[in-house]
């Protein structure tokens, strides 16, 4: 049974038969017959009397095979194309050729060359000697040699209103932050700032409107000063998807959704936890706007600390997950079970004391993953506290048992720590890793699938220890800081503690620069970050200890700014000085999404001549939200949405906001008997496709690897589908 599409350039409509083959039409819109496919068995079973099968998609079979009925059959071929690169067609059958001896290209496999080395690579290079003078290898590609490090141009600035902002007295080890957001609709990124005890002589809570002109900044107070309750900080949502933002403001016993389109709304979300329920008393550190339960909505996951007003409450740690109802329009508490099961709930439950949350698709298997940073009080100790440590909650395939699979970021004791930020850092010629601000030694995990390994020590990224301190760490902010086409890493420290006056000075924020050997070379006053002063702080006893941050270019001139705040004390802005050739310049995108929404995490960026995507911020840093747009430094390039989707962005000679919306490249829509999905995506070369249909008996992944144009199984009683292309998921469930 075939379904053929009338457009076979542009797309792939695969029909499954849910009950039985009906429903299919050729492209003349008459029913297809069993004759229009010679391959197809004329009596195909019943889904209930197939066997159990030795393969559901061609992931389960050896190379070179695929799956076919359930079986692994030998693939033909009728070009090296066909094979998959480092590989050759011979006789209609593939072979490897891999790194084999070779004298010529011509005796290597699909892609690959033969290098100076005498043997086959795949890309421009294997070493550095198969690229011209000037040039190195880096993950097989030829590109400049970045051996130097670049001038570091930031300086503190000024800017009132968001400069005098302050929370001048002690309440807090955790301190305050804020969050960016477009509120208004114009373009420009607008600063809450939330408080921490105003009537000890704090700013209130506020948000400031942006009134920026290129190479002038300006903020004005806005009416919602005041008005905003007691929140600590916030996140900025957009659950309509119009690029006009909400806010969720969050803090001790306070928990917010907060509109501004038709004056001030603020809906207290607190109160959907039931007065008996120890969530209710969430001190909320961090915060997410995710879709957790796949359904195309920005959901939120709230990471909560102990109740400190009644510190024998210990389940009061749970972390809270509310689901956006696009219906009533409105959050709602997800039901035990509803995100999945008993083991969702239990790890989504979490009893940690959780300051930071990050989403990143981890093991590139398409579905967005949790990193969580809890703070057990200790450097590295496990007997020293009674806290899960911090983990990676990975998101298991559709077809699976679980929902989540947690993996710690170490073992033993190494395995705790008192976590507080991440960053998503492509470290070079090692690929992506997330590095993590802790007490003491920082970290620099990459995974190998799910498999953790902590590069720190050997790459010079812990940040350990200074003049005999430990150092405390707390936000983690990825940029290029130095132009040499690296990514670098700014840390916020900071004591918690009064100290005598020669620990002040060594509580100092870091810029970590990366060299192209992936090393890092620390810099602080140096590099133009102010020194931790008494006066920033408000307290003659206290040296000014950051907390939280985010990078942004306010004023939309294509420099830097990194605006953060502390545990005491005034707002903190540093600025990106202009180079004499403006060379250095800088790019606002407005990313929007269609297929699976994000809210500034899991967008990928990869710059003209970039050999990878940049993640970079993937949470709110200690009280700050994620900046839910991209600063990249280059000019033109390409998007990668989180569903896969790609497209270009070119800013010209401009520095945005360039709007980047995502194609409609991707349907899914279901008759009483199929589900037909629909492709119109350039950037695929002939995809393989999988399909998860649950059902009330299960979930069955049904393989699409594309015979020609069309693929047909049985699949009776579907309740929602996941599609799956090249391996890798589309992070959304369809419904009939």
């Amino acid at each position: 049974m075939f379904c053929v599409p009338t457009d076979l350039t542009a797309t792939l409509c695969i029909c499954l038969a849910l009950v039985g083959l009906a429903g299919c039409s050729d492209p003349e819109g008459t029913p297809a017959t069993q004759d229009a496919s010679p391959d197809v068995a004329a009596d195909l079973p019943d889904a209930g009397d197939l066997p159990e099968p030795e393969c559901r998609n061609p992931a389960d079979c050896p190379q070179f095979f695929t799956c076919r009925a359930g079986a692994c059959v030998e693939t033909t071929c009728g070009s090296d194309a066909e094979c998959g690169r480092g590989n050759v067609c011979r006789g209609d059958r593939c072979e490897e050729v891999g790194d084999a001896a070779c004298e010529a290209d011509d005796a290597c496999g699909y892609l690959w060359r033969c290098g100076d080395g005498g043997h086959c690579i795949f890309g421009q290079c294997d070493v550095h000697a198969d690229c011209d003078d000037g040039q190195w290898c880096n993950e097989n590609l030829c590109v400049a040699s970045r051996d130097h490090t670049g001038t570091v141009n930031l300086a503190r600035t000024q800017l009132p209103p968001l400069t005098t902002h302050r929370a001048g007295a002690f309440e807090s080890l955790y301190g305050w932050g804020g969050a960016l957001l477009d509120y208004d609709g114009d373009g420009d990124l607008d600063v809450f700032l939330g408080t921490s005890a105003p009537e000890n002589d704090n700013s209130a809570a506020c948000l400031y409107r942006n009134d920026s002109e290129p190479g002038a900044p300006a903020f004005t107070e806005t009416a919602f000063c005041g008005q905003l309750g007691e929140p600590r900080f916030g996140t900025a949502v957009d659950v309509d998807n119009d690029g006009v933002h909400e806010l969720i403001t969050a803090g001790r016993h306070h928990l917010e959704f907060v509109r501004f389109a038709d004056g001030l709304e603020r809906v207290d979300l607190a109160a959907l936890v039931p007065e008996d329920d120890p969530r209710r008393d969430c001190d909320a550190g961090s915060a997410a706007a995710a879709d957790l339960d796949l359904d195309g909505h920005l959901d939120l996951l709230i990471g909560c600390a102990r109740n400190r007003a009644d510190p024998t409450r210990d389940d009061g740690y749970q972390n809270l997950a509310l689901r956006w109802d696009p219906v009533a329009e409105a959050y709602a508490l997800f039901r035990p079970g509803e995100l999945g099961g008993d083991d969702t709930d239990a790890v989504l439950a979490n009893q940690g004391y959780t300051l930071g949350l990050g989403i990143l698709d981890v093991d590139r298997d398409g579905l967005p993953d949790i990193l969580v940073a809890n703070d057990t009080f200790t450097a590295r100790d496990e007997s020293a506290n009674f806290l899960p440590p911090g983990t990676a909650l990975f998101r298991c395939a559709p077809d699976a048992e679980c929902v989540y699979t947690s993996v710690a970021f170490d073992e033993g004791d190494r395995a705790y720590g008192s976590f507080m930020g991440f960053g998503a850092v492509e470290v070079d010629g090692l690929g992506e890793h997330i590095y993590i601000s802790d007490f003491g030694p920082n970290r620099l995990i990459g995974f190998d699938g799910r498999s953790p390994t902590d590069r720190a020590p050997d790459l010079g990224a812990e940040l350990a220890t200074a003049g005999g301190f430990f150092l405390f760490g707390w936000a983690v902010l990825v940029d290029d800081f130095d132009h040499n086409g690296l990514d670098d890493l700014l840390v916020t420290n900071g004591n918690p503690e009064r100290a005598e006056a020669e620990e002040f000075a060594v509580q100092q924020d870091t810029l970590l620069l990366q060299t192209s050997d992936g090393r890092f070379t620390p810099l602080g006053t140096e590099a133009g970050l102010s020194a931790p002063s008494s006066d920033d702080s408000l307290d003659g006893l206290r040296a000014y200890s950051s907390r939280g941050g985010v990078r942004v270019d306010l004023d939309h001139d294509g420099w830097l700014e990194v605006l953060h705040t502390g545990l005491t004390g005034y707002a903190k802005l540093h600025s990106e000085r202009p180079t004499p050739d403006n060379s250095a310049v800088r790019c606002t995108l407005r990313v929007r999404t269609h297929v699976a929404p994000a809210m500034g995490h899991s967008v990928g960026v990869r710059g003209e001549g970039d050999s990878a995507f940049h993640h970079r911020d993937i949470q709110g840093q200690i009280r700050w939200g994620a900046s839910p747009w991209y600063l990249t430094r280059h000019a033109r390039g390409t998007v990668r949405f989180p569903s896969g989707a790609l497209a270009e962005y070119d800013c010209g000679d401009g520095h945005g906001p360039v709007e980047v919306v995502e194609p409609d490249w991707l349907g899914v829509t279901f008759t009483d008997e199929t589900v037909t999905v629909r492709l119109d995506a350039g950037w695929l070369n002939d995809p393989a496709v999988t399909v998860a249909v649950e059902t009330e008996a299960g979930t069955q992944v049904l393989s699409a690897a594309l015979e020609g144009e069309v693929f047909t199984a049985p699949a009776p009683g579907a309740q929602r589908v996941m599609v799956g292309i090249d391996g890798v998921w589309v992070p959304r469930w369809w419904r009939p």
